[in-house]
């Protein structure tokens, strides 16, 4: 994971002024990521690609397989733990036309980590992590809920797979990322084909599932 991101910062300073400053006047840019000694969700905004490296590191982090990320004297991973679709604190900053990406089809329900055993070994040190970890299927189980009478009342568009492909986080079979993101593609044109002009709406937000 390390190499991966030192590889992008490399190439980032070759990156020419002109996409310097399309970065700069985007909408505003955040990552999660959760406070291992917390337990609780960090959102951090990036102004600056190359300066925020190690925010959307952190927030790529997986528990077990990463290392620790520190970020301003906190110690992060991965924002999933903490809160893996975001969508409470998009609305409590304000926005209430939001695109949500969810990488499950319709129907999933979020089970306990299978690996929370491990996990509890791992970070020790961190109780207030593992209890979140412990507790992260409710958390999104009941964000999906939430998500459900929000798309009714139209106060969301959701972006999910239309049908289900066993892959992996950390899938190595290039012809199944690829069908992943093949999928993915399909699924958003489709989405916004039915629904023009989601991106004309001034108070929108997008947010992906961590």
């Amino acid at each position: 994971m390390a190499l991966i991101f030192v590889m992008i910062n490399c190439q980032m300073n070759c990156i020419s002024l002109i996409m310097t400053h399309l970065w700069k006047i985007l909408q505003k840019f955040y990552v999660c990521c959760t406070n291992l000694e917390t337990g609780k969700p960090e959102y951090l905004e990036c102004t600056d690609m190359r300066k925020d490296m190690d925010k959307m590191r952190a927030s790529a982090s997986l528990p077990v397989v990463s290392q620790i990320v520190e970020v301003d004297g906190k110690k992060l991973l991965d924002g999933g733990t903490g809160d893996s679709i975001p969508i409470f604190q998009f609305r409590r900053m304000g926005y209430r036309k939001d695109i949500v990406v969810l990488t499950r089809p319709e129907g999933y329900v979020k089970e306990e980590d299978s690996l929370l055993k491990l996990e509890a070994i791992r970070y020790k040190e961190y109780p207030e992590y593992v209890k979140r970890i412990a507790m992260r299927h409710l958390y999104y189980n009941k964000t999906l809920e939430k998500l459900a009478e929000l798309e009714q009342k139209g106060e969301v568009l959701i972006i999910r797979p239309s049908v289900s492909i066993d892959i992996s986080r950390i899938e190595r079979d290039d012809k199944k990322i690829q069908a992943m993101y093949d999928l993915g593609v399909y699924d958003a044109e489709n989405k916004i084909e039915e629904n023009p002009g989601i991106f004309e709406v001034n108070d929108s937000g997008f947010i992906s599932e961590s």
